[in-house]
């Protein structure tokens, strides 16, 4: 018996041990992931490559927010200066491109009001949102506004004006648990962005 508990405390010291050096491993993969995308940095700001699947200014508002994110600043990155820059030229003005800016200038401290007053202004009857105002609307386009304004000031919006866009996505919702784009097939994609979008809103009481 002590012979088991002796095994038994060697194994559960190794476990914590294995456990203690992982979480030393992934600042490491973390940092060669940052100086990476920092190496992507163009000349007009963007960071992108020629093999990106994204256009660039979703792959730089993509790497913008991965940096704030990891607590890199336009002091340690001097490149998302001009980055910022480069996404706040922006002047194609669909919803999903709207809600990226919004989330950028959120992270780097900026005003955001008048994005904030866009974005819910193409909020339909049924709380969707479409590409653009009178589009019709789509799940994906409604959980990207979700999400954006939720990290927006209250002071901009009040949660309660949310609540039909809150109950319109989990109406949408199928019975496999996924969501789709209107009448696609269930999406891992969709569904990542709809269930990261509703995380903010998990204590919220939608009517």
């Amino acid at each position: 018996m002590f012979k088991s508990s002796q095994s038994q405390l060697y194994c559960v010291l190794r476990i914590i041990v294995l456990w203690f050096f992982s979480l030393l491993a992934i600042p490491t993969y973390a940092n060669i992931g940052i100086n990476w995308l920092a190496s992507q940095a163009q000349p007009d700001g963007s960071y992108s490559t020629s093999a990106d699947l994204a256009m660039p200014f979703q792959a730089t508002t993509e790497t913008w927010r991965t940096f704030a994110q990891m607590g890199q600043t336009q002091t340690t990155e001097p490149s998302m200066t001009v980055a910022l820059d480069f996404i706040n030229a922006e002047s194609f003005a669909s919803s999903e491109y709207l809600t990226k800016i919004l989330v950028t200038k959120i992270l780097a401290g900026q005003v955001t009001g008048d994005l904030v007053s866009e974005l819910t202004g193409r909020l339909q009857f049924d709380g969707g949102l479409g590409d653009a105002v009178d589009y019709d609307r789509s799940v994906l386009d409604t959980a990207l506004a979700l999400e954006a304004l939720a990290m927006a000031s209250l002071d901009d919006i009040s949660i309660e004006e949310l609540n039909s866009s809150i109950d319109f996505l989990l109406r949408q919702q199928h019975e496999s648990g996924g969501w789709a784009d209107n009448d696609n097939e269930t999406s891992v994609y969709v569904t990542a962005i709809v269930m990261r979008a509703l995380w903010h809103y998990r204590h919220q009481q939608s009517t």
